[in-house]
């Protein structure tokens, strides 16, 4: 037996007359509290150490729950602790730290877009060239097609630096790769007030540019916090 963290919030959040939930999204939630922080966690079995996708998923569906109600900080999937008196320790050694974290992301959420970039060109020829020349020719092609993403992409950040500003507070930025295309990520930290707008003003950037752009939100503010550092089995990164 173990305990799974989910996520870190101010203790003050649950009160005599509307206390922390004991249930979330059908799953039982204990309280550890410490240092002004509670943190949620949930007894789990060693067998619970390989999680899979429906794993993944209701664990974050219960930080989310929480997240529509309290400000937090959440924990991505693998901290794990062998006892609630670890935990209390976690919240006693990182209190400064969580309570700092705290503040940043009061009354705010996560939104993420990203940019789906056209399939990238081959390292290789798709077929045997039969020259020099024809070698060299497809090396500059190959080196144009780049070139001309990377242009277009820097013009779609312009474009949303200047669509967007005054409607975030933070931004984060990542790259990665999905099948044989690159997936460019931004996260944008936002004001629950300030969502609808932040939505609007996107859209019709969304409109004029010739990637396809994936909009989703709000989440909790996942790339604007630190993670747990402490006694970990296993860290996942976000599916989404």
């Amino acid at each position: 037996m173990s305990y799974l963290l989910y996520c870190v919030l101010h203790s003050g959040c649950g009160t005599a007359m509307s206390p922390l939930p004991t249930v979330v999204a059908q799953q039982p939630i204990l309280w550890v509290t410490s240092q002004g922080l509670s943190a949620a966690v949930a007894a789990c079995a060693a067998g619970d150490m390989e999680p899979d996708v429906d794993t993944l998923l209701r664990y974050g569906a219960i930080v989310e729950a929480l997240h529509r109600q309290y400000d937090l900080l959440p924990m991505r999937y693998g901290a794990r602790f062998a006892t609630l008196a670890a935990v209390k320790r976690l919240l006693q050694s990182h209190h400064l730290d969580y309570l700092d974290q705290l503040a940043r992301v009061e009354a705010c959420a996560e939104m993420t877009l990203r940019i789906l970039l056209p399939p990238q060109p081959q390292d290789t020829p798709s077929r045997p060239v039969a020259t020099g020349a024809d070698y060299l020719q497809w090396r500059r092609d190959h080196y144009a097609t780049g070139g001309r993403q990377r242009r277009e992409l820097e013009q779609i950040r312009r474009m949303l630096d200047a669509g967007l500003q005054g409607h975030y507070s933070d931004s984060r930025s990542e790259s990665g790769t999905l099948g044989d295309r690159q997936v460019f990520s931004l996260h944008y930290l936002v004001r629950r007030q300030r969502l609808d707008a932040f939505s609007r003003a996107i859209e019709g950037i969304i409109a004029a540019v010739p990637y396809r752009l994936l909009l989703s939100g709000p989440w909790p503010a996942y790339h604007f916090v630190h993670q747990v550092d402490g006694d970990m089995d296993r860290l996942l990164e976000d599916i989404l």
